[in-house]
Order: structure tokens, then C-alpha cells, then sequence
């Protein structure tokens, strides 16, 4: 009887002192925000490392009333993002982190934002971008209902290393939690290994259509056998109706399909679907081919949770910008217009959608080496710069930016872009100032990194 007393009081002074760790790491978190906001810095991520270094099992606390759903994936995890906040924000009450502080030390610190200093949650549900890569750690210290697999590319080798490697951690870190639901690309063979290789209730989304010629950079072989996939139906890049000749692993039918698009004269694009069996209809400012698929990812997890058709469709309706990923910026006498490029897949798409600019433009290519871009860019010699070539007749001048400028102004010139286009500069503020002065559309294509303090500058 002694023993069993000594325990029941060992457990119940341990959660004291948990629920004290929890509180001290909230308000810590809390406190170095506001002195950052002080400071004039963002503090997405500081005061949530300071809140883990005090308590690393925060999020476990933060999360454990709190229905969480992660998105993630290559390309897109932030517009991704924006869109399901818009959707699901009100009839959720959820919120997001929507500046694309995807690792842990972001996800904790838009957390304890949202709590109270005790750490409850004020809100009911939580939409978090999460980094490939740190997937494994939120899965188990949240327990997410749901999490989106967009897309798998190669991406900053230096951080994620093989894409084998990558998928294996995944796969076991869904076998963990083996009640979260995977709404998962059908079309994406990466993803669907995934799918396939778990024991979690999956759901799957795909395109019925095709969205753009875009070259294979990755994803042509079978994730089981080696042998290199037929496709009924390319999609956009390695992704479409894949399927392998010798041991049958293949797409599987999604019930969620895009069907059909319609560009419109005010530059939105009305997306066709089927909703399990339903035809939908959505409108969609961000008009580019790939935020299309990040649309149908995000529908697909409203509609599947029970989210109406009519807030679907007017918060997909409300989403026109996403800070520096897609956004046209109206600066002096310009229009500026920011992609975020960091892999080759990314590249080739934003350099398509250079192809269907019929008007005279300036071109500002950036590129960084920081941790948070992947100090490893050779994957711009991957890249399809020989596109430009094809932009050239309304092209003024193409500048490259950054701190890996001169290789960038190499790849171009190894790519056929004439020497006398091509100029090189080393303030990317002051060239953004000079060009804001005379009436021009200047289009950005860079990196992480440099994309944000310049975009933080302006």
C-alpha cells in the first residue's frame, strides 16, 4: 500500500512539474516574440527554439486537444497552406503558419501564438506546413489527423539526401501513427509509394487532363522493381497515370479528380472536378498550372472532412496573393512579379510560365546558398534554362542576383542566353529600385533566401 501511494504521488508531481515546463516554455516563446517584434525581426522561429529548449516535448501539450492536418511535399507546401487556411479558418477555427516556417522551431512557435500561457490551444484545429524532412518529428509529437503528400521531387541534397531515403523515413514515420489519413497525389509515383507502403487510411487526389509538357527530371523508374514506368496520361513532369510494365505497381484511381480548366479574360482560371462523383466547380486566381494541383489537394481535404461546398469554393475564391511564392507586386512605375524557385522541377515550371509572356519584360534571376536554401545549388545545371531562349523576343535584359550570382550567369550562358542580355549585379535592392522607376514588368525567379529579404526590403 506504501509503494502504490508513493507512485500515485510520483505521478501526479511529475505532471505538476510538466504542466510548470509547458508554461515557462509558452511564455518564454511569448516573450522573445515580442522582443523580437521590438527589434523589427520576424521571429517565426527563435522563440519557438527557446520554447523547445526548455521543454522538448511542447508540442505534444500544445497539441493534445487540437485536431492537427499537415501538408507537405516538394513544391507548393506554403500556397498549399494559404489556400486550406482560407477555406477552413471560420468553420474549423483553425489557424496556419502561413510564412513558410515549416520546421519545428516555426511549427512551435505559431503554436504557442495560438495558446494560451498555459498552453491550451485557443483554437480547434491547426493546418501546418511542415518540411519533408521534419515530418517524423511533428507526426509524433502531434499525432495529426491528416497530411497532405502533394508532390515528391529532388530538392536540397544536402539536407534530404537521397529520395529513397527520404520516402523510407516517411513511410516508417506514418506506420507509427498509423490512424492519420494520407491524402495523397495519385498521380505522383513518389507519393503513392508512400500510400502503398503503409497501413493508414489513404485518400487520393489526380488530373484527369494534362497541365503542362514539362521534362522528367526524376521519377522515371519503378520504386519496386527499377523498371521505368509507361504513362496513359502525362500529368506535369514525372507525374500522371504511371504505371510499371514488370511488376504492376501503378496509379491508383483517385476520387478526387481535376477534369477540365477554363483560363477566363480576367486571368483567373475556372478548375473543373469530380468530388466523389460530384462535379465542382472553383475559381482560381493563382492561375499558374502547378497551384492548380495545389488547389485539388486542398479541396480534397476540405470536402473529405466535411467542409461545405460554398466555403470551399469562396475561400479558394478569396486566395489572389502568397507572399514572394506566386505574387505580382505594383512598385513606382512596374509591375513585379515573384516566383520562388529551388529545384529543377520548380524552375521549369516558372520558366514556362515566362513562355506565355507576350509582352516586353526584365528578367532577375536569384540565387542563394544559405542552410535554409540547400548550400548545394548545383541542381540549376538539372534545370531546363535553355527555355529562355524561347522568352528572348520580349525580353529587355536578364539580370542575376545574389550570392551565387556568377554561377547562374554561367548556367545561362552554357544554356545559349546571349552574353550582352545577360548582366550582373550585386544589390538586388538597388536594381529593384532602378527598375521600379520606368514603366516595365520584371519578373523574379529565385531562391529561398534571397527571395524573402528582398521581398522583406521592398
Amino acid at each position: 500500500m506504501i509503494t502504490i501511494k508513493a507512485k500515485k504521488k510520483k505521478k501526479g508531481l511529475g505532471a505538476a512539474i510538466n504542466k510548470f515546463k509547458v508554461t515557462l516554455a509558452c511564455s518564454a516563446c511569448k516573450i522573445t516574440a515580442r522582443l523580437l517584434k521590438i527589434m523589427g525581426r520576424n521571429g517565426t522561429t527563435l522563440p519557438g527554439a527557446v520554447a523547445l529548449k526548455i521543454y522538448p516535448d511542447v508540442l505534444t501539450a500544445l497539441s493534445e486537444n487540437t485536431d492537427v492536418y499537415l501538408v507537405t511535399g516538394t513544391n507548393g507546401k506554403t500556397t498549399l497552406t494559404h489556400m486550406l487556411n482560407s477555406v477552413a479558418e471560420k468553420p474549423l477555427n483553425s489557424f496556419s503558419n502561413l510564412y513558410g516556417s515549416n520546421l519545428a522551431q516555426g511549427i512551435t512557435t505559431v503554436f504557442i501564438a495560438n495558446s494560451t500561457p498555459t498552453g491550451k490551444c485557443k483554437k480547434k484545429a491547426a493546418i501546418l506546413e511542415c518540411d519533408e524532412n521534419t515530418i517524423p518529428y511533428i507526426t509524433k509529437k502531434t499525432s495529426p489527423k491528416g497530411v497532405i503528400l502533394n508532390n515528391f521531387y529532388k530538392d536540397q541534397l544536402d539536407r534530404y539526401g537521397d529520395m529513397n531515403a527520404l520516402l523510407d523515413k516517411l513511410i516508417a514515420a506514418f506506420n507509427a501513427s498509423p490512424e492519420t489519413r494520407l491524402y495523397t497525389n495519385a498521380d505522383c509515383s513518389f507519393a503513392s509509394y508512400i500510400a502503398q507502403r503503409v497501413k493508414n487510411p489513404v485518400t487520393y487526389f489526380g488530373s484527369e487532363i494534362p497541365l503542362a509538357k514539362v521534362a522528367i527530371h526524376e521519377g522515371m523508374y519503378c520504386m519496386k522493381c527499377g523498371a521505368k514506368y509507361e504513362y496513359d496520361l502525362r500529368v506535369l513532369g514525372h507525374m500522371g497515370h504511371f504505371k510499371c510494365p514488370k511488376c504492376g505497381f501503378s496509379r491508383k484511381e483517385p476520387v478526387y479528380k481535376l477534369t477540365g480548366t477554363s483560363y477566363l479574360e480576367d486571368d483567373s482560371v475556372l478548375v473543373k472536378t469530380l468530388l466523389k462523383g460530384k462535379e465542382r466547380e472553383f475559381k482560381l486566381w493563382l492561375a499558374d498550372f502547378y497551384n492548380i494541383y495545389n488547389m485539388l489537394a486542398a479541396v480534397t481535404l476540405a470536402d473529405d472532412i466535411g467542409i461545405k461546398y460554398e466555403d470551399i469554393r469562396s475561400g479558394i475564391a478569396k486566395v489572389k496573393n502568397v507572399f514572394w511564392r506566386t505574387e505580382k507586386l505594383n512598385l513606382g512605375e512596374s509591375v513585379f512579379h515573384f516566383y520562388l524557385t529551388k529545384n529543377p522541377m520548380g524552375a521549369d515550371c516558372n520558366l514556362n510560365v515566362l513562355l506565355n509572356v507576350k509582352q516586353p519584360k526584365s528578367v532577375i534571376f536569384g540565387l542563394n546558398d544559405n542552410y535554409a536554401d540547400g548550400v548545394d545549388t548545383s541542381w540549376i545545371w538539372d534545370a531546363n534554362f535553355e527555355i529562355v531562349n524561347d522568352c528572348l523576343d520580349f525580353t529587355r535584359k536578364i539580370y542575376v542576383c545574389g550570392t551565387r550570382r556568377y554561377d547562374m550567369a554561367l548556367r545561362l550562358k552554357y544554356a545559349g542566353v546571349p552574353v550582352n542580355l545577360i548582366e550582373i549585379r550585386d544589390d538586388e535592392v538597388k536594381l529593384v529600385k532602378e527598375l521600379s522607376k520606368e514603366k516595365n514588368k520584371v519578373y523574379i525567379i529565385g531562391n529561398y533566401t534571397f527571395m524573402f529579404n528582398l521581398r522583406k526590403t521592398v
